[in-house]
């Protein structure tokens, strides 16, 4: 069996010391020259190898030396190459000059130029062209390029790798720091210190039988040592290269060939694009996080037996090359030839046909019905409606998601006609699930035409994109006919805007539609339709603060998603289900149980995907709350790796992971770090010139609630909306910042008497803060405390309830016992449910806020004012019209003292002021008072339009000739 690499250092041999010291005289004998024309006055006389004049050393290792010199002659620049060889064996030195010529003769643009050979001393030097540049690993290091870069860079240089094969000769130390990216963006190979002929390598299971020459072998003989300038590669000895690059046979001291380059190539390139080098033939460390195509290519380069790697380099290059277009539909006489063997098609064809078909071919063009969809006609609207520079940004995510698409689909081919490890009819569902994929990304790019659609939208609908590779799970889904794609198609488009709200603001209506699409596809399927509908209707439900609601309808999913063995579904229904205990319920039990369910069935797919990342971060906001902060850590970092990996497509829910970290960091007390990821955040997030200021914005928000204070409420609409937009294009849509705007202008509509305006701001004030400071942040109790507000407006009192409670429970961990925010939050609460006739639970905490307030504030606080209402309506129940009077009264009193005081809240003093009155039996002061509650209803307009025509009618029923009775 192959050995395992290892990353452990391994013993090499000492350098001798005749060695060093002929390698050190070159430096000894330039600082002599330049001591000597110091103290005399004069030039230093150069010291010339062959016609180039040394400068200076540029650097040293275990194989060589490198010097900066001059070619007199021609007047350029070079470096210089010694190669480190035994002065006492002629015939090694005589094969290191023959093996550098051979470089001189590669032409590549690849492979930095060989200008000249020779010896000096006894030693073989190589004078290269010098390139200004950095290795690749300075260059990952420093620029941290994409993934896509990465990989074109690795590939580039790949080509002049293969061109030195190509030239019959092996690196046999490729590393990241023996290639380059010069300052002209080129990628080259460098340093030949340890080039040598490639000849025939003989497989290890011979060799453990006999050396090359037929001499048998002892068993158990240790291999014969060489010195690194004198290796046969054709015999066994001492390891020569870098251990942690090297293949196992390599290590060894065996033979090596070409494969063994291939070899080094696949583990500097994993480590370039994970930050892990692969550490063992069984566990390759971070390759996990790649897209699974990537993984196939790179195990079989890595695969410990070099028999089993890629044929060549120009075959892994090829196999790491994204594959051009191609359409759907196979030729059928090709499938034909692989249904029938080459046996049978030879006899189709005739037995004297050239070339059978390579099955590989039939895949090479897989993706080709992507390029419609994102081509140079949807680059450039993408251009005209962003700007260039927001439009590379945004291109460069959907590059990467169509990258992924294409990957799959190559992949997905491949597993049936290439390595038979499927079947036709899995091929045929994983192809009519990227179809569908597809077509999401045709809807999100029609989206384009909006005017309304800003950069951040944009940027979170890509990452919102079906994953390309949970297609390759989509084996035991049997394939849509043309009709069932067709309505899927179509539901899919109604309930993308409905989820988006791109027609309809309305939450309420939202949900009513949805509701209506998910009846379509219940009668008319497909399953597909269904499962779709019922999860934007749990998430539209969710959005509403409906837990009840998004609970079952997440739950029907789960149900359809068992009945179909739809895996996908399921797991999507657990993942929404533990966001809804966590984020509505505050339950962390139901929520951890769902997070389970979900990682159950994750476990049971074959490979990483998003939804592994989704569930990363879940448990770590489930952890965070819990208090269990090492987990909580663990998690939201594996979630941002995950999301990283996954490429630029992910930058939206990048943004969101490194906000979830750090609130993990900032609760461990390290705000530096918290910032940075904050910062990094907002970069992300942030499309066009950043004004870059934490007051960005301030001034217009200031002068809106100065206007909203003085009741100027059209000034104050403008200064709002005017900060908001300020905030959004500077933090993005989805920040603290804009929350906070967000927030403020629900108290505006609440002012105006426009609850649909009011609800929408509240609703996504709440969305962005739970999101970006968690379900717990204290933040979260102003979005709460307006959603609140809005639902007891239109008489939703349950819903008031659900959103009052949960403020409570968040404001009761900060705030003290005896702190009069917190009874402002049980007056709302206390409000909420004495309308939902609980008045035993309603006056427990309405008679300690009202102490509360009055030994802190004062007996004239505004807020008393809903209190006393509240009290007066519970007395009212109860008929205790007295007390329900005095209380009323109170609260009049309290409202005269408010130069703005909220009309329907003094209407419905006013209102419930007036029956009281009129079952006391005083007629004239509640008509009075049921004329001002019909005043201020009518000041609200068609919102109050309900509450105005009941007490006309109430008026009219007990209108008397002198006026109305009770």
């Amino acid at each position: 069996m192959p050995e395992p690499f290892m990353d452990e250092p391994h013993a090499t041999r000492p350098i001798e010391h005749g060695e060093l010291e002929g390698l050190d005289s070159l430096a000894v004998e330039l600082g002599r020259r330049r001591t000597r024309a110091r103290l005399l006055g004069d030039e230093p006389e150069p010291l010339l190898v062959g016609r180039f004049a040394l400068e200076g050393q540029l650097g040293a290792g275990g194989m060589g030396s490198v010097w900066l010199a001059v070619d007199e002659q021609l007047d350029r620049r070079v470096a210089l190459k010694f190669l480190r060889g035994e002065h006492c064996d002629p015939a090694a030195s005589a094969r290191l000059l023959r093996e550098a010529q051979g470089l001189a003769r590669i032409s590549h643009p690849n492979v930095i130029p060989v200008f000249e050979v020779g010896e000096h001393e006894g030693r073989v030097w190589i004078a290269m062209e010098h390139v200004p540049g950095r290795t690749l690993r300075e260059w990952v290091e420093q620029t941290q390029p994409s993934a896509r870069e990465i990989l074109d860079t690795w590939i580039a240089a790949g080509r002049g790798l293969a061109a030195v094969h190509a030239a019959g000769l092996i690196h046999r130390d490729v590393k990241p720091d023996n290639l380059m990216v010069g300052t002209d963006g080129r990628a080259r190979v460098i340093d030949f210190g340890l080039v040598r002929q490639a000849q025939v390598r003989i497989p290890r299971s011979e060799l453990d039988a006999t050396t090359v020459d037929g001499a048998s072998s002892q068993p158990g003989a240790r291999p014969e040592p060489v010195t690194a300038g004198s290796e046969s590669l054709t015999r066994a000895g001492a390891f020569v290269g870098t251990w942690a690059y090297a293949a196992p046979e390599q290590r060894r001291g065996e033979p090596v060939d070409a494969h063994a380059d291939q070899f080094g190539f696949c583990v500097g390139l994993v480590e370039a694009l994970t930050g892990q080098r692969p550490s063992s033939e069984t566990a390759a460390l971070g390759l996990e996080q790649l897209p699974h195509r990537l993984q196939r290519v790179l195990r079989r380069g890595l695969d410990p037996d070099p028999e089993r790697r890629h044929r060549d380099m120009d075959a892994l290059l090829n196999a790491l090359v994204p594959p051009p277009w191609r359409r759907w539909i196979v030729p059928a006489t090709l499938v034909l030839v692989l249904g029938l063997g080459l046996t049978t098609a030879s006899r189709l064809f005739g037995s004297n046909a050239a070339d059978p078909v390579d099955p590989a071919s039939l895949c090479a063009d897989a993706n080709r019905s992507l390029s419609a969809s994102w081509a140079a006609e949807q680059r450039h609207a993408l251009a005209q409606r962003f700007g260039p520079e927001v439009a590379e940004r945004l291109a460069e995510q959907i590059d990467s998601w169509a990258t992924a698409w294409s990957d799959v689909a190559r992949e997905a081919c491949e597993r049936v006609h290439v390595e038979h490890l499927a079947s036709a009819a899995s091929l045929d569902a994983n192809r009519a699930c990227l179809e569908l994929a597809r077509h999401d990304l045709d809807r999100l790019l029609a989206g384009l035409d909006d005017p309304k659609l800003s950069a951040n939208q944009l940027s979170r609908w890509i990452a919102e994109l079906p994953a390309p590779n949970s297609c390759l799970d989509a084996d035991a889904q049997a394939p849509l006919s043309e009709d069932e794609r067709a309505r899927l198609e179509a539901l899919s488009d109604a309930l993308f805007r409905l989820r988006y709200g791109l027609d309809e603001r309305d939450l309420g209506l939202r949900i009513e539609r949805s509701q209506a699409v998910l009846e379509q596809a219940r009668t008319t399927g497909p399953a597909a339709a269904e499962v779709r509908a019922g999860l934007t209707l749990g998430a539209l439900s969710l959005l509403a603060g409906d837990g009840s609601a998004a609970r079952g309808q997440f739950g029907a999913v789960l149900d359809l998603a068992e009945r179909e063995q739809l895996d996908g579904a399921r797991i999507e229904a657990w993942l929404w289900l533990s966001d809804l205990a966590l984020d509505l319920d505050l339950d962390l039990e139901r929520a951890r149980w769902s997070w389970s369910r979900a990682n159950e069935a994750l476990a049971a797919l074959p490979q990483p995907n998003i939804r592994h990342a989704r569930a990363r971060r879940i448990g770590s906001r489930i952890a965070l709350v819990a208090g269990e902060l090492d987990e909580a850590e663990t998690l939201a970092r594996a979630a941002l790796r995950e999301f990283a990996a996954l490429g630029p497509a992910q930058a939206w829910q990048r943004g969101v992971s490194r906000r979830n970290l750090a609130q993990i960091l900032r609760a461990r007390g390290r705000k530096a770090e918290a910032q940075a990821l904050l910062d990094q955040a907002a970069d992300e997030d942030r499309f066009g010139v950043a004004l870059g200021t934490e007051t960005v914005g301030t001034d217009y928000k200031e002068a809106g609630v100065a206007a909203l204070v003085s009741g100027r409420l059209d000034e104050a609409e403008r200064e709002l909306l005017g900060a908001l937009r300020t905030v959004e294009h500077v933090y993005g849509a989805r920040s603290r910042q804009v929350a906070d705007v967000h927030a403020t202008l629900v108290a505006l509509y609440d002012a105006r008497g426009e609850p649909d305006a009011a609800r929408h701001h509240a609703l996504l004030a709440d969305e962005i803060t739970r999101t970006v400071l968690g379900p717990l942040h204290f933040d979260r109790t102003y979005a709460l405390s307006g959603l609140g507000a809005v639902a007891y407006r239109e008489r939703d009192y349950a819903g008031a309830e659900r959103a009052f409670a949960l403020c409570l429970r968040i404001a009761e961990a900060r705030l003290a016992a005896d702190s009069p925010d917190l009874a402002g939050h049980q007056i709302n609460l206390g409000d909420a449910l004495t309308e939902l006739e609980r008045g035993r639970e309603a006056e427990a905490l309405l008679r300690p806020a009202i102490t509360t307030i009055e030994d802190t504030v004062g007996p004239d606080a505004l807020v008393l004012a809903v209190a006393h209402k509240a009290l007066g309506k519970l007395l009212y129940l109860r008929r205790d019209l007295a007390g329900a009077r005095a209380e009323l009264e109170r609260a009049l009193e309290i409202h005269a003292l408010d130069s703005e005081p909220i009309p329907a809240e003094l209407g419905q003093v006013h209102w419930l002021l007036a029956r009281t009155l009129a079952e006391l039996g005083e007629r004239e002061a509640a008509a009075r008072e049921a004329s001002l509650a019909l005043e201020r209803y009518t000041q609200l307009g068609p919102p109050a339009q309900a509450e105005a025509d009941e007490i006309r009618a109430w008026i009219d029923t007990h209108r008397t000739p002198q006026g109305p009775t009770p």
